[in-house]
């Protein structure tokens, strides 16, 4: 049983597994408010595979405001990535506290480049002024160490995003920034600096017989949208654009009750 969180519920109509093909599945975020339909030829396994490369991805970039592809040419699948990054299902996930606070647990790196309230950044700075030290010893031991001097480097840390009012980042955070960004560029091009985890609870919802066309499986998956009165989907249940009805898939003030109580 799968209950969307319109209170609509759906009963599987037979045993399935990670490795049953040919599936329709829903995803729901851990904040509770946003939920999603998709289908595969494949199995739940792939899907998952896939809905956390890219996830993992966005996030890193949305945090970052660059790309993670380095290569020297043209990255093979930006095309693909133009298209997913458009996607309300990732759009939400990389501003949803809920998500964000996962994926920092499991990568806390990347507490650098979530702003702090202008209060909290103005009682650290008023410690730590431009040039002087932090009050982490170990971390200006590690720039000291670890410092290249490399262009792309301001170039990456020109392009993090501005926080939004009432944020900021202190001088500390910028520190690490940098430190964040002389690691990644001296890295290989495969290196992916973050750990990888699925960002939505997913769940089977049918099973579809193996001689089942495409056609069929999206109509039915449709089905399941319309019912399911999903957010993240980019399908109106009744037309028109999916934005006008349900609103922005986050909140503009993404960062706020997002705080790392271990600093």
């Amino acid at each position: 049983m799968h209950r969307f969180l319109n209170g609509y519920t759906t009963y599987l109509n037979c045993p399935a597994t990670c490795t049953t093909s040919n599936i329709i599945y829903a995803m729901t975020c851990p904040c509770g408010h946003y939920d999603y339909v998709d289908s595969t030829a494949k199995t739940l396994a792939d899907a998952m595979a896939y809905h956390r490369e890219h996830g993992n991805r966005i996030i890193h970039e949305k945090l970052t405001g660059s790309p993670l592809f380095r290569g020297s040419q043209i990255d093979p699948d930006e095309r693909e990535k133009e298209m997913v990054n458009q996607m309300r299902l990732y759009q939400h996930s990389a501003r949803c506290p809920e998500a964000l606070r996962s994926f920092l647990d499991c990568n806390p790196m990347y507490w650098c480049f979530i702003p702090l309230p202008v209060d909290e950044a103005a009682t650290e700075n008023a410690a730590n002024r431009p040039g002087n030290s932090t009050t982490d010893p170990n971390l200006d031991a590690v720039i000291a160490t670890t410092a290249v001097d490399n262009h792309r480097v301001p170039n990456y840390l020109d392009n993090v995003p501005l926080p939004p009012t009432p944020y900021a980042f202190s001088y500390r955070q910028i520190k690490q920034q940098r430190l964040f960004f002389e690691r990644f560029v001296t890295s290989s091009i495969h290196y992916r600096p973050y750990i990888k985890l699925d960002l939505y609870n997913i769940a089977i919802i049918a099973v579809l017989p193996n001689d089942c066309s495409m056609i069929l499986r999206y109509i039915i998956e449709t089905l399941f949208i319309i019912h399911g009165e999903t957010k993240l989907n980019m399908i109106c249940p009744l037309g028109g654009n999916a934005e006008k009805r349900y609103g922005r898939p986050y909140n503009l003030h993404w960062c706020d009750n997002l705080n790392n109580s271990s600093m």
